[in-house]
Protein backbone atom coordinates (compact mmCIF):
# COMPACT_ATOMS: atom_id res chain seq x y z
CA UNK A 1 0.00 0.00 0.00
CA UNK A 2 1.67 3.76 -0.98
CA UNK A 3 -0.90 6.26 -0.21
CA UNK A 4 -0.68 9.48 -2.29
CA UNK A 5 -0.02 12.58 -0.64
CA UNK A 6 -3.08 13.77 1.65
CA UNK A 7 -5.71 12.44 4.02
CA UNK A 8 -6.53 8.80 3.86
CA UNK A 9 -8.99 6.60 5.96
CA UNK A 10 -8.51 3.02 6.55
CA UNK A 11 -11.02 0.12 8.40
CA UNK A 12 -10.37 -3.31 8.86
CA UNK A 13 -13.00 -5.89 8.40
CA UNK A 14 -12.65 -9.25 8.80
CA UNK A 15 -14.34 -11.63 6.32
CA UNK A 16 -14.69 -15.24 7.87
CA UNK A 17 -16.43 -18.23 6.06
CA UNK A 18 -20.22 -17.26 5.83
CA UNK A 19 -20.13 -13.68 7.80
CA UNK A 20 -17.92 -10.95 7.96
CA UNK A 21 -17.07 -8.89 11.17
CA UNK A 22 -18.44 -5.34 11.73
CA UNK A 23 -15.70 -2.42 10.37
CA UNK A 24 -12.96 -1.30 12.88
CA UNK A 25 -13.27 2.19 13.67
CA UNK A 26 -12.00 4.43 10.60
CA UNK A 27 -8.54 6.02 11.20
CA UNK A 28 -7.69 9.03 9.42
CA UNK A 29 -3.63 9.51 8.39
CA UNK A 30 -2.33 12.37 6.45
CA UNK A 31 0.74 11.85 3.97
CA UNK A 32 2.50 14.90 4.30
CA UNK A 33 5.91 15.64 1.60
CA UNK A 34 9.73 14.87 3.08
CA UNK A 35 11.01 18.10 3.45
CA UNK A 36 13.94 18.64 1.05
CA UNK A 37 17.10 20.54 2.62
CA UNK A 38 19.06 23.03 0.38
CA UNK A 39 22.09 24.87 1.83
CA UNK A 40 22.42 28.47 0.71
CA UNK A 41 26.31 28.17 -0.10
CA UNK A 42 26.94 24.70 -0.29
CA UNK A 43 30.77 25.69 -0.72
CA UNK A 44 32.20 28.49 1.35
CA UNK A 45 36.04 29.64 1.11
CA UNK A 46 37.15 32.53 3.38
CA UNK A 47 40.29 32.72 5.66
CA UNK A 48 41.40 32.46 9.21
CA UNK A 49 39.51 34.86 11.19
CA UNK A 50 36.71 35.28 9.00
CA UNK A 51 33.14 34.47 9.96
CA UNK A 52 31.01 31.24 8.61
CA UNK A 53 27.00 31.71 7.71
CA UNK A 54 24.92 28.95 6.71
CA UNK A 55 21.50 29.45 6.27
CA UNK A 56 18.75 27.63 4.17
CA UNK A 57 16.09 29.32 2.36
CA UNK A 58 13.56 26.19 2.90
CA UNK A 59 11.03 27.70 5.47
CA UNK A 60 8.01 26.61 6.82
CA UNK A 61 6.52 27.14 10.44
CA UNK A 62 6.50 23.96 11.18
CA UNK A 63 9.94 22.99 10.04
CA UNK A 64 12.68 22.44 12.40
CA UNK A 65 16.46 22.63 11.83
CA UNK A 66 19.19 20.91 13.00
CA UNK A 67 22.70 21.79 11.40
CA UNK A 68 25.85 20.20 12.48
CA UNK A 69 29.54 20.32 12.06
CA UNK A 70 33.57 20.28 12.49
CA UNK A 71 34.61 21.09 16.77
CA UNK A 72 31.07 20.00 17.88
CA UNK A 73 28.82 22.77 15.99
CA UNK A 74 25.54 22.65 16.43
CA UNK A 75 22.34 25.18 16.26
CA UNK A 76 18.64 24.80 15.38
CA UNK A 77 17.56 27.72 13.43
CA UNK A 78 17.16 28.76 9.87
CA UNK A 79 19.67 30.98 9.71
CA UNK A 80 22.35 29.14 11.71
CA UNK A 81 24.74 30.63 14.59
CA UNK A 82 27.43 32.73 13.14
CA UNK A 83 30.71 31.26 13.41
CA UNK A 84 32.54 34.10 14.81
CA UNK A 85 36.67 34.15 14.12
CA UNK A 86 37.26 30.65 12.46
CA UNK A 87 39.96 28.86 12.60
CA UNK A 88 41.13 25.49 10.91
CA UNK A 89 38.95 23.36 13.77
CA UNK A 90 35.80 25.03 11.77
CA UNK A 91 36.65 23.71 8.45
CA UNK A 92 35.15 20.87 7.04
CA UNK A 93 31.68 19.44 6.38
CA UNK A 94 28.54 21.06 7.81
CA UNK A 95 25.08 19.13 7.44
CA UNK A 96 21.40 20.64 7.57
CA UNK A 97 18.26 18.13 8.42
CA UNK A 98 15.33 19.47 8.38
CA UNK A 99 11.99 18.31 9.89
CA UNK A 100 8.38 18.65 9.14
CA UNK A 101 7.13 16.97 12.50
CA UNK A 102 6.51 13.57 10.91
CA UNK A 103 9.98 12.91 8.81
CA UNK A 104 13.43 13.87 8.40
CA UNK A 105 14.84 15.29 4.49
CA UNK A 106 18.11 13.66 3.97
CA UNK A 107 21.09 15.45 4.87
CA UNK A 108 22.28 18.66 2.63
CA UNK A 109 26.14 19.16 3.18
CA UNK A 110 28.33 22.60 2.65
CA UNK A 111 31.72 22.19 2.52
CA UNK A 112 34.03 24.69 4.79
CA UNK A 113 37.71 25.68 3.73
CA UNK A 114 39.63 28.03 5.83
CA UNK A 115 42.63 29.68 4.29
CA UNK A 116 45.55 31.00 5.67
CA UNK A 117 45.73 34.63 5.50
CA UNK A 118 48.05 36.28 3.07
CA UNK A 119 51.04 38.17 4.64
CA UNK A 120 50.21 41.42 5.01
CA UNK A 121 52.54 43.69 2.30
CA UNK A 122 55.14 46.60 4.07
CA UNK A 123 55.54 49.03 1.81
CA UNK A 124 59.45 50.73 2.14
CA UNK A 125 60.74 54.02 0.68
CA UNK A 126 61.50 57.45 1.68
CA UNK A 127 58.33 59.55 2.67
CA UNK A 128 59.61 63.13 1.70
CA UNK A 129 60.60 64.37 -1.61
CA UNK A 130 61.39 67.65 -2.93
CA UNK A 131 59.01 68.24 -6.08
CA UNK A 132 59.98 66.94 -9.38
CA UNK A 133 61.73 64.65 -7.72
CA UNK A 134 61.43 60.83 -8.46
CA UNK A 135 59.40 58.29 -5.92
CA UNK A 136 59.96 54.90 -5.63
CA UNK A 137 57.84 53.02 -3.21
CA UNK A 138 58.85 49.09 -2.80
CA UNK A 139 56.92 46.07 -1.13
CA UNK A 140 59.73 44.68 0.52
CA UNK A 141 58.20 41.31 1.53
CA UNK A 142 56.22 40.17 -1.19
CA UNK A 143 58.50 40.57 -4.41
CA UNK A 144 57.65 37.58 -6.75
CA UNK A 145 53.14 38.28 -6.75
CA UNK A 146 51.03 38.30 -9.99
CA UNK A 147 50.09 41.68 -9.65
CA UNK A 148 50.63 44.94 -7.10
CA UNK A 149 47.57 47.26 -7.03
CA UNK A 150 48.80 51.11 -5.81
CA UNK A 151 46.28 53.11 -4.22
CA UNK A 152 46.17 56.79 -3.26
CA UNK A 153 44.46 57.74 -0.45
CA UNK A 154 41.97 54.63 -1.30
CA UNK A 155 41.68 55.44 -4.98
CA UNK A 156 43.11 52.93 -7.25
CA UNK A 157 46.16 54.92 -8.61
CA UNK A 158 48.30 51.75 -10.65
CA UNK A 159 48.56 48.08 -11.38
CA UNK A 160 52.26 46.73 -11.88
CA UNK A 161 53.55 43.35 -12.39
CA UNK A 162 56.63 44.22 -10.21
CA UNK A 163 56.90 45.59 -6.44
CA UNK A 164 58.06 48.91 -7.11
CA UNK A 165 56.04 51.81 -7.92
CA UNK A 166 58.14 54.23 -9.92
CA UNK A 167 56.59 57.99 -9.85
CA UNK A 168 58.51 59.87 -12.19
CA UNK A 169 58.50 63.91 -11.02
CA UNK A 170 56.48 63.89 -7.76
CA UNK A 171 54.04 66.89 -6.92
CA UNK A 172 52.87 68.00 -4.11
CA UNK A 173 49.50 66.67 -4.92
CA UNK A 174 50.89 63.46 -4.65
CA UNK A 175 51.11 64.08 -1.03
CA UNK A 176 49.17 61.38 0.85
CA UNK A 177 48.24 57.82 1.99
CA UNK A 178 49.43 55.28 -0.49
CA UNK A 179 48.55 51.52 0.51
CA UNK A 180 48.80 48.24 -1.94
CA UNK A 181 46.90 45.55 -2.40
CA UNK A 182 48.70 42.44 -3.77
CA UNK A 183 47.65 40.04 -5.85
CA UNK A 184 49.15 36.34 -5.95
CA UNK A 185 47.89 33.48 -7.99
CA UNK A 186 46.18 31.46 -6.23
Amino acid sequence: LTPSLGMHQYYVEVKGEGCNSNASTTLEIEVVPTPQAFIEDPFITICQGDDISLSTTVFDENFTYEWRGPDAYFSDEQFAEVINNASDVNAGQYSLIINNGACSSLPAIAEVIIFEPPVQPIIVGETVFCEGQTSVLTVSNISNATRYHWYFNGNLFTSVSGNNLLIPSISSAQTGEWTVVVEDAI
